[in-house]
């Protein structure tokens, strides 16, 4: 019996043409895998990046937070966002003055945490003590340093920055009392958050 040569060749040449299809399929797919493959480890370094930057960033302003805590006398005020301390009676009257408050506070429109305290700049003696006015402890202090914050003399400085939340508690109704502060501070970077939950207390209280 006699093949048809022109038949054969056509034949391999078909199959020729189906297996480089195949090939091609199969390399596109390896190729689409390796790559997705690539962007998951990609997201997953960047993931670990923002994660221990934010972590950086949690233990400083904890860091700083903790210290003024710590040296502080007396818990004036505190709340979702923001905590008023005595930091000290250096003017040795048993009443908080001017120069004696500080105001830490997260701003929700912008993520930032600033203290605020008294900078009376170049005034004189004289002037200072004019201008460091006393306080009750019976004072409502959220609106005190709300007013102070309002002048000149109270500015304040930031501290941190992508602090999403920020809350202090203590134990007992009365802040005043309180010689343990409990607070959470959660640091959120490019959607990534850590969260800081620490117990102070009071040294000089």
């Amino acid at each position: 019996m006699t093949r048809c040569r022109s038949c054969d060749g056509s034949r391999r040449r078909a199959m020729t043409i189906v297996e480089l299809l195949i090939s091609l399929v199969i390399t596109g797919l390896v190729a689409l895998g390796t790559g997705a493959m690539m962007v998951g480890v990609s997201y997953g370094t960047t993931s670990k990046t923002q994660m221990r930057e934010a972590g950086v960033r949690l233990k400083a302003v904890c860091s700083r937070l903790d210290a003024a805590l710590r040296g502080s006398k007396m818990i004036l005020a505190s709340g979702t966002d923001y905590i008023v301390l005595w930091t000290a009676d250096t003017r040795a009257d048993d009443l908080p003055n001017i120069s004696e408050l500080r105001l830490i506070e997260r701003d929700p429109d912008t993520n930032a945490m600033r203290g605020y305290e008294a900078d009376f700049g170049s005034m004189t003696d004289t002037q200072i003590e004019a201008a460091d006015t006393q306080y009750a402890l019976t004072s409502d202090f959220r609106s005190v340093v709300n007013a102070l914050k309002s002048g000149s003399l109270f500015p304040g400085t930031v501290w941190a920055r992508h602090v999403t939340a920020f809350e202090c508690t203590y134990a007992g109704n009365e802040p005043q009392a309180a010689s343990l502060v409990n607070y959470q501070l959660t640091v959120t970077l490019d959607g990534m958050s850590v969260l800081g939950v620490e117990s102070v207390a009071l040294r000089n209280h």
